[in-house]
C-alpha cells in the first residue's frame, strides 16, 4: 500500500492503522524526517510491519513513477492499486499539526480558542481526529465497502451537509 503525506497528519495516522491491520507500507513525502517519525510509530505499533520510505514529491511524474517502481519491485504489488473501486474522502476540520500551525498563526496567544471559534459552526462543535479519517481510509479498502464506488465521502462532522 502507498501512502502519500505519510510524513504527518492524516498520512501519519493511516500509515499507523493500517499496519496494524497487516498491509504492507510504502511511505512517501517530501519530509525525510517526519517518515522516519511515522516509520517508529507504525514499527512501534505494529513491529511485523513491513515499511519502507521514500522521500519524494507527488507533483513531480517521475518521482512517482519512481516510487510506484519501487513498491512493485520490494512488495511484488501494490495493494489496492488497481483496484476496480473508485472513491474519495473530503476531510472537514481535522485537528493535524498544519491545522494547529495555521492556528497558532492566526493568535499565537489563543490559538486554542481560535479553534474553538472556528469549530463553533460546526455541528459537533470539534475537530475530528487524523484517527477518524484513517479509520475511514482502512474501511473503504475493507471489503466491508465492496459495494461502495465511484463516491465521495465527506468526514467533517456534519459541516458539509450545512452548505
Amino acid at each position: 500500500m502507498i501512502i502519500t503525506g505519510a510524513g504527518s497528519g492524516l498520512g501519519q495516522a493511516t500509515a499507523e492503522r493500517l499496519a496494524a491491520e497487516g498491509a504492507n507500507l510504502v511511505l512517501v513525502d517530501m519530509n525525510a524526517e517526519g517518515l522516519e517519525a511515522t516509520k517508529k510509530l507504525v514499527t512501534t505499533a505494529a513491529p511485523e510491519a513491513r515499511v519502507e520510505l521514500i522521500t519524494a514529491d507527488v507533483t513531480r511524474p517521475e518521482d512517482v513513477e519512481n516510487y510506484v517502481q519501487a513498491t512493485v519491485k520490494t512488495f511484488g504489488s501494490i495493494d489496492g492499486f488497481f483496484g476496480i473501486r473508485i472513491n474519495a474522502i473530503a476531510p472537514g476540520a481535522i485537528m493535524t499539526a498544519m491545522v494547529e500551525n495555521s492556528l497558532k498563526q492566526m493568535d499565537p496567544d489563543n490559538w486554542e480558542a481560535a479553534g474553538e471559534q472556528f469549530v463553533s459552526v460546526n455541528p459537533m462543535k470539534r475537530f475530528g481526529k487524523p484517527e477518524e479519517v484513517a479509520g475511514l481510509v482502512s474501511f473503504l479498502l475493507s471489503e466491508d465497502a465492496g459495494f461502495i464506488n465511484g463516491t465521495v465521502v465527506p468526514i467533517g462532522g456534519g459541516q458539509h451537509a450545512m452548505y
